[in-house]
């Protein structure tokens, strides 16, 4: 998530910050209405089923060839 373009982000463990975000949201209904669209947007283009499948893949062929790699030999 990028900060003022699709949502907010807060300080870890600083409630003050997180009420305030809130509070800024709330006041502001088109602002958070525009971060939720460009939040699906951003999921819809980078999560596609075909990019999980990629990276799936890649995940295991990464994990066979340190295997084939690291195999003893005869």
């Amino acid at each position: 998530m990028a900060d003022g373009r699709d949502g907010r982000l807060t300080r870890f463990g600083d409630v003050n910050d997180l009420a305030a975000i809130i509070a800024e949201l709330l006041s502001n209904p088109a602002q958070a209405a525009d971060f939720g669209r460009a939040g699906r947007a951003k999921v819809e283009q980078q999560y596609t089923w075909d990019r999980i499948y990629q990276l799936t893949y890649n995940v295991y062929t990464d994990l066979l060839d340190r295997r084939v790699q690291h195999a003893p030999r005869p």
